[in-house]
């Protein structure tokens, strides 16, 4: 698994899936061979792949995940902007959208609602 993420983060993602699938049979039976998979194709665009890895991967157990973004807000408490911190890659477009639609009560300075920024912890919990 170790060698395989160095290998994606080399941009070597064909070697790195290739190390995956060559893996021992106990491990290509874990839920998080076949999310780290699903990361792969849909890095590559290949989001029907991608889905069918994490469905295997929920199948297989796969553990909950958990995303932390950090959310910038305007004197209204509406999100602009969203930019993920740490997230595994399957989750962050949903992180951000998920941030975008929450809703706060502005930060105020002085009885005035100011613009603010902090971070926001997401969890993503596969069904039962």
């Amino acid at each position: 698994m170790q060698r395989a993420f160095a290998l994606h983060q080399l941009n070597l993602g064909e070697e790195a899936a290739r190390v995956l699938l060559d893996a021992p049979e106990w491990l290509r039976r874990t839920g998080i061979l076949h999310y780290n998979l699903a990361c792969y194709e849909a890095r590559w665009g290949n989001l029907t792949v991608a889905r069918q890895c994490v469905q295997a991967a929920i199948e297989l157990k796969l553990p909950e995940q958990r995303c932390i973004v950090r959310i910038n807000i305007d004197e209204k408490g509406v999100p602009y902007e969203v930019t993920p911190k740490t997230c595994p890659e399957l989750f962050r477009d949903s992180a951000q959208s998920i941030a975008m639609r929450y809703r706060f009560y502005p930060l105020k300075d002085g009885g005035k609602a100011v613009k603010a920024g902090f971070d926001l912890t997401i969890n993503f919990k596969p069904p039962s």
